[in-house]
């Protein structure tokens, strides 16, 4: 990996880090888009609240993805030395 894709991996997952609490808020209070009565029944609202129900995990999953991209080049390494 070059010099430039470990810098661009390096900040998403800096970025990715600092997202997740306000995601994980997010889809905490996610619930309150059906306070109002008859809310249940606009699509547009069940999006939302899918989307923001699904973000912390994407973003679990993004992190993983790029720590272990980040780390495969020095596992790459250490099978060839042996």
């Amino acid at each position: 990996m070059k010099v430039i894709g470990k810098v661009a991996t390096v900040i998403g997952i800096i970025a990715c880090s600092a997202l997740l609490p306000f995601a994980g808020l997010m889809a905490l209070i996610s619930p309150m888009i059906f306070d109002a009565p008859g809310s249940t029944k606009h699509p547009l609202g069940w999006i939302f609240f899918l989307l923001s129900v699904a973000s912390p995990a994407a973003l679990l999953f993004l992190l993983v993805f790029l720590i272990r991209l980040l780390t495969k080049e020095r596992r790459d390494k250490e099978k060839t030395a042996v």
